[in-house]
């Protein structure tokens, strides 16, 4: 409870009070991942799971969503994008088809106020009305983590701030009727313990930032001590309560489930023909494989067919 209590101290501070409508943390919603992971997902696995299959990165990673009940067995990149009203989780597909490169989609509409907190790139985004605030991390090619703080108003940017290098342990966050929050954990340049305070105040549509050496023992300990492997994902947070949008974890290559598709991406790429293909991918009818329609290029060699043995009943976008 002390890093709450030391947020509360910080709220005194900030612009005129107004109704607290949730309270998180990116390390609670990380917690809740990876239970949900354990005790949801990875059963779920072994009882004949719908499984649509990215045959040009199939690289034993599966990426499972909620909504859909399904997994899809893909190393590309899973983004959330939170904007008015709704959240919408895409998962990019590396093969390609006549109509181009695809991706799976699942939307959701959400009445704010909502929280969501990405595991994958320690982000928390916020939308209160029509705001969307939040804290994320920007791509530095070759260099340590940066971050960032973003307040939108619909589409537009109309407040930014950079908090710089940082090497984020945890992010809490308090979201209220007129303002939102946000208090960034870790550890600065030179491994100096650091806590950020990014106060996005929705009233004058501005971003305040105040930055601190962290010196409680206690806390600094929390901070570093030992690492705990959580699995990449996003979680939604609302006024009631926690659910998943998304979870990506390896999968086992001694699963049964995940020799069979090694056994029928292997055949493909050695060119067996569609009957065998089609005797093999019978064994389990629950699993769909999305190969390239017109060989996979002119490299590849491979065959020019595609083999869904069943309508795939998602949201698709085609690029």
């Amino acid at each position: 409870m002390l890093p709450y209590l030391v947020l509360g101290l910080v709220l005194a501070l900030a612009p005129a009070s107004g109704e607290l409508l949730i309270r998180g943390s990116l390390s609670e919603d990380k917690a809740f991942l990876k239970e949900y992971l354990e005790s949801e997902v990875l059963p779920k696995w072994k009882d004949d799971p719908r499984v649509i299959v990215d045959y040009s990165d199939w690289h034993h990673r599966l990426v499972y969503l909620p909504d859909r009940d399904l997994f899809v067995g893909t190393d590309g990149p899973a983004t959330v994008t939170v904007g008015p009203g709704s959240v919408r989780v895409e998962v990019q597909l590396a093969t390609v088809t006549e109509a181009g490169r695809e991706s799976i989609q699942v939307s959701k509409s959400v009445r704010d106020p909502a929280v969501v907190a990405n595991s994958g790139f320690d982000s928390v985004t916020v939308l209160v009305g029509d705001y969307v605030c939040g804290v994320e991390e920007k791509l530095v090619v070759g260099g340590p983590p940066y971050y960032i703080a973003v307040l939108k108003e619909g589409d537009r940017v109309i407040d930014r701030e950079d908090l710089g290098g940082l090497s984020v342990s945890d992010v809490e966050y308090e979201v209220y009727s007129d303002r939102v929050v946000m208090r960034v954990l870790g550890f600065g340049e030179g491994g100096k313990p650091l806590a950020i305070i990014v106060t996005f105040d929705l009233k004058d549509g501005r971003i305040l930032v105040d930055r601190e050496e962290i010196t409680d023992a206690a806390l600094i300990e929390k901070l570093s001590g030992e690492l705990v492997e959580y699995p990449e994902g996003a979680v939604l947070r609302t006024g009631s309560g926690v659910e998943p949008l998304y979870v990506k974890f390896g999968a086992p290559r001694d699963d049964p489930l995940v020799r069979f598709i090694d056994k029928v991406v292997r055949m493909y790429g050695q060119g067996a023909s569609e009957e065998e293909l089609r005797r093999v991918m019978s064994e389990h009818s629950n699993v769909e494989f999305l190969f390239p329609e017109r060989g996979g290029g002119e490299e590849s060699g491979l065959p020019v067919w595609v083999l869904p043995l069943l309508p795939v009943p998602l949201t698709v976008r085609r690029r």
